[in-house]
């Protein structure tokens, strides 16, 4: 490998991404698990707000959500991607709250590479 590609590859390898581990969701409880280990659980009562966008990862794009929750006084933002296993069940359970713009995927889809950040849900 000549040492520009080798170059190449180290920075896009090197790109932040969301992190990995599936998506478990049961009633009105999202679960997230990461090492097979439950890291969060999200009650859909304490997400305030969803940000849907695209990462740029070169030849394709990354579908993200950054679900901002607030839990006892505490916020926090839970980054999740299309490529967790739950991701559809994650969907479907979003489409219960109310207002949840389904319509997000023509904003955030096209065109391709740009982010396109959406607001899709706000309490």
């Amino acid at each position: 490998m000549t040492s520009l590609w080798r170059k190449l590859l180290q920075l896009i390898l090197r790109r932040p991404r969301p992190a990995d581990g599936r998506i478990a969701v049961k009633g009105k409880v999202i679960t997230l698990f990461e090492n097979g280990k439950s890291v969060s659980r999200i009650a859909l009562d304490d997400i305030r707000k969803i940000d849907a966008y695209k990462i740029d990862e070169w030849t394709t794009d990354l579908i993200c959500f950054d679900i901002h929750t607030e839990q006892n006084g505490e916020r926090a933002v839970h980054t999740l991607h299309e490529d967790l296993p739950g991701f559809n069940d994650l969907m479907e359970s979003l489409k219960q709250l109310p207002g949840f713009d389904a319509t997000w995927p023509e904003k955030v889809i096209q065109p391709p590479f740009d982010e396109n950040r959406t607001v899709i849900f706000e309490r």
